[in-house]
């Protein structure tokens, strides 16, 4: 049990360690990226928020690209490791996946109350949502869209807050009891319309993303002022796809905004998509301009479907080219390593070789003259040699496992293998290999 304890433990570091590493580096490619997407948002001078919204998801690939072999080459192999000299600590890493286990935690605990709320409130049962989504998906080729939308159940609540949509397999909408006593059924099919256009456009799983990305990078306050911006760029999205497919005027639209300005007391759920939040104030003053601004605007109705075809694209590429670019989970390495009786690397994987080892079989094989030879070369003194072979390479500088063998410098058939294959040693490479 002991033994077990010990070998839990230093996997446990050194997977606080290479984490915490790959994570600093997602984070090198999240600023970078960063910077294309604020040249992409200035030369955006028409401030289209579909345009910003795609631009905004060029972020997300970068979350994987930890193992990219970009970091390990020229300036950025030189820059990284200096940064890591005064990282490369366990509890570094330790302290950071404590916050974020601590955030994700928090973040299931506020979407199970979530659902317990759910639970408590009444639905709207009025045939409203049939005719909402009927309007929504008229065009579309496929009903697949319309099916979903008709899933989404709408809840009344009570309290005076924003009215919001969430769930992704589950989809909601949940609006204000005043909503339905107060306003009539044009104000409210507009209100349904903008919530129901954030579940079709997808912006509860984009604002899910970005809730995990930026659980992941907290430590990152950049990733918290692009979440501001999107959920911005959502809501500026959906105002506009809301009056065009509505045919509400922008005046009626922006009194509706005003409309549930008057009567906001509620607080914005994790990853829900509200109709107002925030500063509400400073909300409205870009929502409204915003629109008056599209008013004057030319451009076609499919623009929005357009835009999302061609970041998709990109995003797919990128997806391609990190994969490309990136090692492998793992690599078992064919270099075999020669230390001295200090634990000194004299050979690694070099030409001097020769025949003197070879593998066959996860065995030593052994051309004693050869060895010899090569032993006297390097100057290599002391009762044993040992070498190493079948390592396990997450990133270059970053592995283990494999097998040792202490060769005794006076008996080259004296071999002792060190990584014996019994089950602790098997649990440490298959943790290595698939669990970090």
């Amino acid at each position: 049990m002991g033994e077990t304890l010990r070998l839990l433990k230093g996997f446990r570091d050194f997977a606080a360690i290479y984490c915490f590493d790959k994570c600093i580096r997602t984070m090198v490619a999240g600023m970078a990226m960063l910077l294309l997407i604020c040249i992409i948002r200035k030369c955006n001078r028409r401030h289209t928020a579909h345009i910003n919204i795609g631009a905004m998801t060029l972020l997300l690939p970068m979350a994987f690209m930890g193992m990219n072999k970009l970091f390990f080459r020229g300036y950025f192999f030189v820059l990284l490791n200096g940064l890591y000299a005064h990282i490369h600590k366990a509890v570094y890493g330790k302290a950071y996946f404590t916050v974020m286990g601590i955030l994700l935690a928090a973040y299931m605990i506020k979407s199970r109350r979530l659902k317990r709320k759910l639970k408590s409130l009444p639905l709207l049962e009025n045939g409203i949502k049939e005719e909402v989504a009927e309007s929504l998906t008229a065009y579309d080729r496929t009903p697949l869209l319309r099916r979903y939308l008709k899933r989404i159940k709408i809840y009344v609540t009570p309290e005076k807050v924003s009215p919001y949509s969430g769930g992704i397999f589950r989809p909601f909408v949940i609006i204000p009891e005043e909503i339905t006593r107060n306003w009539d059924d044009t104000q409210r099919k507009v209100i349904l319309s903008h919530e129901f256009l954030h579940i079709k456009s997808g912006h509860i799983v984009l604002l899910f993303l970005f809730a995990m990305l930026r659980i992941y990078w907290w430590i990152n306050p950049a990733i918290y002022l692009c979440e501001k911006v999107l959920r911005e760029d959502l809501e500026m999205a959906c105002d506009e796809s809301c009056i065009r497919s509505t045919g509400v005027s922008r005046l009626e639209y922006g009194k509706l905004i005003l409309g549930v300005l008057t009567m906001l007391k509620g607080v914005q759920e994790e990853c829900a998509a509200s109709f107002l939040e925030g500063n509400y104030f400073q909300v409205l003053r870009k929502r409204i301009g915003y629109l008056n601004e599209r008013r004057t605007a030319k451009g076609s109705k499919n623009a929005p479907k357009r835009t999302a075809a061609f970041f998709g694209g990109i995003l797919a590429a990128l997806a391609i080219l990190i994969g490309i670019t990136s090692y492998p989970r793992y690599t078992r390495m064919k270099e075999i390593t020669f230390y001295n009786e200090d634990l000194e690397m004299v050979v690694w994987d070099s030409r001097e070789f020769g025949d003197s080892v070879e593998i066959v079989e996860g065995e030593l094989r052994i051309d004693k003259e050869e060895l010899q030879r090569l032993l006297k070369a390097k100057k290599i003194d002391g009762e044993y040699v040992y070498i190493s072979f079948d390592t396990i390479m997450k990133v270059p500088g970053a592995g283990g496992g494999g097998n040792v063998a202490m060769v005794a410098m006076d008996d080259l058939d004296d071999v002792f293998y060190l990584g014996v294959d019994d089950w602790k040693n098997n649990l440490m490479v298959f943790m290595m290999k698939y669990l970090i």
